[in-house]
């Protein structure tokens, strides 16, 4: 606020010298307290500042208290304050540079005792007071109402001195932050296949775009499931979600892809894989190659050569001159043991895939 300040690294304050003063810039809490050990030639004051005087000054607090709190001949002169000699009170503040202003202010002059740490300062049934280790207390004057108070430490003399460690508590809780509201149009295809809604307000038909519309509209939901299957979503009002049952293994390839269905007529291979024509040795690894594809929609198996083949999403089925069920096809979009394996093919939307042997890909 004034006079020769001087701070280090580690945030320690020093007052090099009279007329040298800080203020704490945020004010005490309600029903809070500053709790010290007593400093010794080092004046510790606090400022009672109308809250509103001070907004509608526009100006700074130091500048604030400058202007309201300073004498004629520029001493500043605060609602209280207290310095001690050792353990003992200044009680006339003859120690100091300017004795009226480094006396006891605010509490009752020479009565105020001697100092036993720890020592704290507090607004007590709306009167400012401020007590010892051993709960003796000195009582102020009353607090204004609307009114807040600062406080600061004086150099009472040329003397440098630090600023002792102060703690401020029994303050409420902040407020908690309001909830997020929800993410508009962006429904996940993860919880879609292995959670859904605890909670459901009401179910939506239309696209999914209508659905999260819904949600966005509805102060209760936090966010929506969208069922391409059933063109529906519901909207839900908790973030709580429940697993969806999965449904069964394949009962001879305990894969992940299920239900598998023989089927004589085949999708066309996936040109845009290199390794398509080449075949996969297991169901796994033509399943990763699959989701890494923008145009893959199916996996299939030749069980004359028990390899395994990436096919086109899209496309219609292609006669195969070949023997009935000697190909098994699995479309990618199903799941085993709540893994999703493949989602929705729609522009801008994730799919993921967390396959038998633990491997996984993640795409957007």
């Amino acid at each position: 606020m004034s006079g020769p300040v001087e701070m280090a690294e580690d945030g320690t304050v020093r007052l090099l010298s009279y007329p040298a003063e800080v203020v704490c810039h945020t004010p005490l809490c309600d029903g809070g307290s500053w709790t010290m050990k007593h400093p010794s030639r080092l004046s510790v004051r606090q400022y009672l500042v109308d809250d509103g005087d001070l907004a509608a000054s526009g100006l700074g607090l130091g500048e604030y208290i400058a202007r309201n709190h300073t004498r004629p001949d520029g001493v500043t002169l605060p609602d209280y304050g207290l310095m001690w000699v050792g353990s003992n009170i200044d009680h006339d503040g003859s120690t100091a540079e300017k004795p009226g202003t480094f006396k006891p202010l605010g509490f009752g002059g020479r009565d105020v005792p001697n100092a036993k740490d720890l020592i704290s300062f507090s607004e007590v049934n709306g009167t400012w007071q401020w007590s010892r280790a051993d709960n003796v207390t000195s009582v102020g004057s009353p607090v204004p109402p609307g009114s807040s108070v600062y406080l600061a430490f004086a150099a009472p003399t040329q003397a440098s001195r630090s600023i002792p460690e102060f703690v401020e508590s029994g303050c409420p809780a902040p407020p908690a932050p309001p909830s997020s509201p929800p993410a508009c149009g962006a429904v996940s295809c993860e919880l879609q296949y292995e959670t859904q809604c605890a909670e459901v307000i009401r179910t939506v038909n239309g696209t999914k775009d209508k659905v999260s519309a819904a949600c966005c509209a509805d102060e209760m939901c936090v966010g929506a499931d969208y069922r391409h299957a059933d063109g529906a979503g519901d909207l839900c009002s908790s973030a709580e979600r429940v697993p969806i049952p999965p449904p069964p293994r394949d009962p001879t390839l305990q894969t992940c892809f299920s239900p598998a269905t023989p089927d004589m007529h085949l999708s066309r291979p996936d040109s845009s894989m290199a390794s398509a024509g080449d075949g996969f040795a297991s169901l796994d690894d033509a399943a990763l190659a699959c989701l890494a594809s923008e145009t893959c929609g199916a996996v299939m198996l030749d069980t004359s050569t028990s390899s395994y083949s990436t096919h086109m999403a899209g496309e219609e089925p292609v006669e195969a001159s070949s023997p009935p069920g000697r190909y098994t096809l699995w479309p990618v979009a199903a799941i085993c043991d709540g893994m999703v394996l493949k989602c929705s093919r729609e522009p801008g939307k994730y799919r993921f895939a967390k396959l038998a042997g633990g491997r996984g890909v993640r795409r957007r």
